[in-house]
This record gives C-alpha cells, sequence and structure tokens, in this order.
C-alpha cells in the first residue's frame, strides 16, 4: 500500500489543468511518443514527484511534498523503491536538478542507475510540456515559477527558451534584481518589493515610499534591508517572476507578509478586476545574445497608482495584463527569429488562470499555437517527468 494525498485541478478551457497529481491519477502512466531504455527523474526539491519511464510509458510517483523535511525524505526513499521494485526498473540512467544542495542530487548516486544526467530546473519545465505532447519540432519554451538553480549561479524563474527538437537552449529572461535573505524574502514580500523600489527609484526615494505603502513595517526594518542591499549582504541576483508576483501584491497591500506558501500571488490572483484598465509600459532589449524583459517602468507604474489610491484590483488587473503583453511581445519576437509557430508553456506561474488565459488568447490571435499542459502539474510536481524524458533521450541518443 502507497498513501496518497487528494488531487488539485484546475478548469483551464474546456480540459482540467492539474494542480497537483496524486489519488486517481496515479500510478496511471504518461504515454510517450515512443518506446525508451528505462530511466528516472528525480524530481526537484518542492512538491515533489519523481518518475521512472519504461518502454513508451512514464510513471509518476503521487505527490510526495517538500523535501526539506526530513519525514517527507523517508517517504521519499520508501516510494521510489516501491516504484523501482513494482516497475522491474533496471536504471540506464537517471536525472536531478542542477542543484547542488538538493536533496535528490545527493540521491542520484544511490538511485540506482548506470548513468547520472543533472539538468537545468526551467529546462526541465519545458521537456515536461514536450513529453506530454510529443511535440519535437522548432518552438519558444516559457518557463515562469518562483524558484530554480541558474546555469549561471543565479536564482531563475522568468524564463524564454528556443526549442529545435531535443535541444532546449536559454534564449531570454526577466531581467536580474536582487533578492534580499532568500527564504525570508518568500515569507515576507515586503523585501523583494523594497529591492524593486530601489533598483527602480533609488534608495532615498525607495525608503520614502516603502514607509507609505507598508506602515505595518518597522522605519528600522526598512533602513536595515536598504543598508543589506547596498552591501550585497545574503543578495542573490533573480529573474523569478514569482517574486515579481510577491513584490506587486504588497505594493497592492494585498499581502505584506505570507503565512502560507503562494499567498501574496494568489491574493493578486484572486483581486483582478474583471474589466481590463489598461497597461504600464515594459522594454525589451537584447545583452549578451539574451532577450530580456525589463520591469522597471511596469513597477514604476504600480508603484505611482498604489500611492494615488488606485483600487487593488485596477493595480491586479493592469500587472496581469501587462505581464501578459511581455510574454507576448518576448515568445513572438523570439518565434519569429527561430522559425517557431508552437509555444511552452509551464512553471508554476501559470498555474495563475488569469495570466495563463490572457497568454493563451494572445498567442491564438497571433497565430501561435500553444502548448500546455494537461497530464501533469506546470509547477514543481511535474519537472521529473522532464528530467525523465531528457535522460530517456541522451540514453537513446547514445
Amino acid at each position: 500500500m502507497q498513501r496518497s494525498d487528494d488531487p488539485v485541478v484546475r478548469r483551464v478551457g474546456r480540459g482540467v489543468y492539474p494542480i497537483r497529481r496524486a489519488r486517481g491519477f496515479v500510478p496511471a502512466p504518461v504515454t510517450l511518443p515512443r518506446s525508451f531504455p528505462d530511466v528516472a527523474g528525480l524530481g526537484g526539491e518542492l512538491k515533489n514527484t519523481f518518475c521512472f519511464v519504461k518502454g513508451d510509458a512514464a510513471y509518476l510517483s503521487q505527490h510526495i511534498g517538500d523535501l526539506e523535511q526530513a519525514p517527507v525524505r523517508d517517504f521519499y526513499e520508501e516510494a521510489y523503491r516501491f516504484f523501482h521494485r513494482f516497475l522491474d526498473a533496471r536504471l540506464r540512467a537517471a536525472c536531478n536538478d542542477l542543484h547542488p544542495a538538493y536533496f535528490t542530487t545527493a540521491f542520484a548516486e544511490r538511485a540506482g542507475a548506470d548513468r547520472l544526467f543533472a539538468l537545468q530546473h526551467h529546462k526541465a519545465h519545458i521537456y515536461s510540456v514536450l513529453a506530454e505532447t510529443g511535440f519535437a519540432g522548432k518552438a519558444v519554451g516559457v518557463a515562469f515559477d518562483g524558484t530554480g538553480y541558474g546555469e549561471d549561479g543565479a536564482i531563475w524563474g522568468g524564463e524564454f527558451f528556443t526549442v529545435d527538437g531535443m535541444e532546449v537552449r536559454r534564449a531570454g529572461h526577466l531581467s536580474y534584481f536582487p533578492l534580499p535573505g532568500g527564504d525570508a524574502a518568500i515569507r515576507e514580500p515586503w523585501r523583494t518589493a523594497l529591492s524593486l523600489l530601489r533598483e527602480t527609484l533609488g534608495p532615498a526615494k525607495a525608503e520614502e515610499a516603502a514607509r507609505e505603502l507598508f506602515p505595518g513595517v518597522p522605519p528600522a526594518s526598512i533602513r536595515l534591508l536598504l543598508e543589506a542591499l547596498e552591501k550585497k549582504i545574503n543578495v542573490v541576483a533573480t529573474s523569478s517572476a514569482g517574486r515579481l508576483f510577491d513584490a506587486v501584491s504588497a505594493f497592492c497591500g494585498l499581502c505584506v507578509r505570507s503565512s502560507f506558501e503562494g499567498q501574496a500571488p494568489m491574493r493578486l490572483e484572486g483581486a483582478a478586476a474583471s474589466k481590463a484598465a489598461g497597461t504600464y509600459p515594459f522594454t525589451l532589449a537584447s545583452a549578451g545574445g539574451q532577450l530580456t524583459v525589463d520591469w522597471k517602468e511596469l513597477v514604476e507604474g504600480v508603484v505611482a497608482d498604489a500611492r494615488r489610491r488606485v483600487p487593488a484590483g485596477v493595480l491586479s488587473r493592469r500587472f496581469h495584463d501587462t505581464l501578459a503583453s511581455a510574454i507576448l511581445a518576448a515568445s513572438s519576437r523570439l518565434a519569429e527569429s527561430a522559425g517557431a509557430r508552437h509555444v511552452v508553456l509551464s512553471g508554476g506561474v501559470f498555474q495563475n488562470v488569469t495570466l495563463l488565459s490572457r497568454v493563451l488568447s494572445g498567442l491564438r490571435k497571433r497565430k501561435l499555437t500553444p502548448l500546455i499542459h494537461r497530464l501533469v502539474p506546470a509547477n514543481d510536481g511535474g519537472i521529473s517527468l522532464g528530467q525523465a524524458y531528457y535522460a530517456a533521450m541522451r540514453v537513446a541518443g547514445g
């Protein structure tokens, strides 16, 4: 017997959109476009699942959970051994996340595989959609989420890729900004908001705006964090779309401090007005062979509206529509240069149906075909499929 959580899905268009794939869906396999040698994808650190590929079937585990906790790690190993025996797997390879400190990275050494691969987090998101759909042509990939260890050591999370067959290359991203305090910034969205204020307005004006927008945050805490940002103490560069949602939620007064994961973006989505309210400006630029989406004008507009006491619902709708416009503009430009007509969408940010629906509609108006999840989650619960598919292709290709 294997324990399993209840599944969670949302409706998108005429189909379901998985949030958590669990009881009733597991262990039903995802059918792959061809048969492969036995391989495994070990998943990420949060919302973990693992995945075994056997023949043309990919078997994802039930929702394991967050591997930061020792009991969850024990459950992971127990469930992994069960699937390994149940499927009589003879693993030619296993694939883990690129992050060196993840539990699954260490576990890979005892996964029982002949070869080991490491795959960048957001590339795994893109490969998971390729596995689901069987698509093997040219496409643009968009992976927006909260966090993932990047190939340059930064924290990625607002990524654009070009896809050519089974080759996935980073082609663009949201402009980097300093993320102060790591997990503390996730628990207290005002911290990320202050960082964006500093990058947009400068330190002095940022402090003034923060005192006005976050009256519940002690002025001494604001000054201390500004000093940490200035001295780059416990600060890492990030392109995270998820943290951008956190910051805007704080600017709107919806969630300055969060008590559970995803609270800030959930409140922001829930507040979005039903009527279109215009958009904020943004800039697309090219640097070092990468397309960047500069968010500074967007943040400046949100902050100006917030200080004028524009209703949160209007701010939220403008932000959602602006981010959708930025995704569409970047995707269209990359698709044109790559000769692609398909756009792959993955990552936890696309669980936001308000954003997703606008992007889907916009892509179709531009005669671009969207490829989205229908069988596994867009969040980190689906990356094990992408890892396994990548490993399978690598083994099959020699």
